[in-house]
């Protein structure tokens, strides 16, 4: 059995394919956004397709305001 890979500071690392195979079990994840200087964090229901996270979210929503033209995070 191959040894875990970690970082310097111990955190495992995995490589695209594990975390393609993770990403596509879940299905609820959450965005992080700020919204001023602060931070916003929106659980989304979201999907796999063809390697690409997707979730929709509809016009004039806190989230799609928040998201517009913004960096964001993603986490499961």
């Amino acid at each position: 059995m191959a040894g875990v890979l970690t970082d310097e500071e111990g955190l495992e690392v995995l490589v695209a394919e594990e975390c393609l195979e993770l990403l596509a079990h879940a299905h609820l994840g959450r965005i992080a956004v700020t919204i001023g200087a602060v931070p916003a964090i929106f659980p989304v229901h979201y999907r796999l397709v063809e390697g690409q996270v997707v979730f929709r979210t509809g016009d004039g929503t806190n989230l799609h305001t928040a998201a517009a033209n913004s960096v964001v995070a993603f986490e499961v």
